[in-house]
């Protein structure tokens, strides 16, 4: 049975255009397989090449930077953000890096404020959300839902807080630091931030409408990347290297979720899948697109899916089978 035939099924029931690609790295052999439902028949398609938005997996990579932002100096994994701003955090909260990229800075999922602007498009909901407006808020209006470092909470926020950093720390924007230090040396090609240079799959709600695509603006830390799955896999490779320093400070550095069996890293989810497979995993969604990054270090495995369906559906029906994917590698 081909990789791709555990999900004909689920493509079957979903509207015309649905596609999916699909990475394999096993023992340092990457192959790829994929599928595209047209005039209601699902066909195979060799589309490891087919851009798609890949939304929060692109926290992965961030954590990345941040990991490396502490090996060379930068920064303090430890130490408040604050240190780093022209300007004060409302009710100066000590926040610290490690507590945004684990998701424990007591931060709500997005901005309060997000959905008050005139201009607020929910189907673009980052798109207006200037720095200017994330400064305003920062600054008067910013509200945790716990202290910081005592509970997980997934956050949006936090990572765009992060990414909106690189400008303080290396004086460009995180879309070029991303390029600089992951997408160039990689030799992800395919991978970018700019939607409007690139030719991504369009994103399709259950109806079968085309879904708008989002950008990440001036928090493209937490969702802005646009990628393959031939390069999504190889940024995937490397976290099979047991020798890369930063690699192994991003995983090192936890977060415990009670009541347990879940384990917040920088950017990364960590848990144990049946038959006591270890997994690292993060999935991501926009409008209308679903995408996974799966890694089992003991066994030297990864898979990276990505899709045109919509994320309720994608985390209901695909991800669970690329779970069941990643455990067939390691029988």
């Amino acid at each position: 049975m081909l990789p791709a035939d555990i999900f004909k099924e689920v493509i079957q029931n979903l509207p015309d255009q649905t596609t999916i690609a699909i990475a394999i790295l096993k023992n340092d052999h990457i192959s790829f397989d994929g599928l595209i439902k047209t005039a209601g028949v699902v066909l195979p398609s060799k589309n490891e090449r087919a851009i798609f938005e890949i939304g929060s997996v692109t926290k992965v990579f961030a954590g990345y930077i941040l990991a490396q932002w502490v090996l060379e100096g930068k920064v303090k994994l430890h130490e408040p953000i604050s240190q780093y701003l022209p300007f004060n955090l409302h009710g100066n909260p000590p926040i610290t890096w490690a507590q945004l990229a684990l998701h424990t800075a007591g931060l709500p999922k997005m901005p309060h404020d997000i959905e008050q602007y005139p201009d607020y498009n929910p189907a673009n909901p980052l798109l207006e959300y200037d720095s200017r407006r994330l400064e305003h808020y920062l600054t008067n209006l910013l509200q945790l839902d716990s202290r910081p470092g005592e509970v997980y909470q997934y956050s949006n926020l936090g990572f765009g807080i992060l990414s909106y950093m690189t400008t303080y720390i290396e004086k460009k924007s995180f879309a070029d630091l991303v390029e600089e230090h992951i997408f160039k040396p990689l030799g992800m090609v395919n991978s970018s931030f700019d939607a409007k240079t690139t030719s991504a799959i369009k994103g399709i709600d259950a109806a079968g409408n085309t879904c708008p695509h989002w950008d990440g603006g001036i928090m493209n830390g937490c969702l802005g990347i646009l990628s393959s799955a031939e390069d999504l896999i190889r940024f995937g490779a490397i976290y099979l290297d047991p020798t890369n320093d930063i690699v192994n400070f991003q995983l090192e550095n936890t977060f415990d979720v009670p009541p347990g069996g879940f384990h917040s890293n920088l950017g990364w989810g960590q848990r144990i899948l049946p038959n006591g497979i270890p997994m690292l995993g993060i999935n991501g969604g926009t409008a209308g697109t679903g995408a996974s990054l799966l890694v089992n270090r003991r066994d030297h495995s990864a898979i990276a899916v990505l899709t045109n369906i919509v994320p309720e559906y994608y985390m209901e029906h695909i991800y669970p089978l690329n779970k069941q994917l990643l455990v067939s590698l390691a029988l």
